[in-house]
């Protein structure tokens, strides 16, 4: 949620639509089960529906607990919305993701510089895009990927 609002603010989206992207950054893993992605598979053939179904159906349930539209905040999640920071290339939620575990795994030589490329973050139309100044950051980005 915190690196959605970075991103967001960096981006220079209206205080009310920021509110959405952080609330979408705060719940859009909310439907995951315990050991997250490694028994996603199983949870998949014995429900029938993703992480994400289960996501939507908490967040419907939770609209009456905070302002933003509920559809709008499932949109972001899935990436239909003006900008692509929760579920993009380059987005909070690997970012987020790529700090954690590169601490807990060991891999501090992985570490990204997670600043540099929320600073450098602008829009283009309606893509996110960075300034050439976080190139680097944002290959270490990608290496880090590779390795952890």
């Amino acid at each position: 949620m915190h690196l959605v609002g970075e991103l967001a603010k960096s981006l220079g989206l209206p205080e009310d639509t920021m509110q959405a992207y952080k609330i979408a950054g705060l719940l859009h893993d909310v439907g995951h089960s315990p050991f997250s992605h490694a028994l996603e598979t199983v949870i998949e053939e014995r429900l029938g529906f993703e992480h994400e179904r289960q996501s939507e159906r908490i967040i419907g349930k939770l609209e009456d607990l905070y302002a933003p539209d509920a559809e709008f905040v499932i949109d972001i999640i899935h990436g239909n919305s003006d900008y692509d920071i929760i579920a993009g290339a380059i987005d909070a939620d690997r970012l987020d993701y790529l700090q954690r575990d590169s601490l807990r795994t060991g891999f501090q030589n992985s570490s990204v510089d997670v600043r540099t490329i929320v600073k450098f973050a602008q829009t283009h139309g309606d893509q996110v895009v960075f300034d050439k100044k976080a190139a680097q950051a944002i290959e270490d980005m990608f290496s880090a990927r590779l390795r952890i």
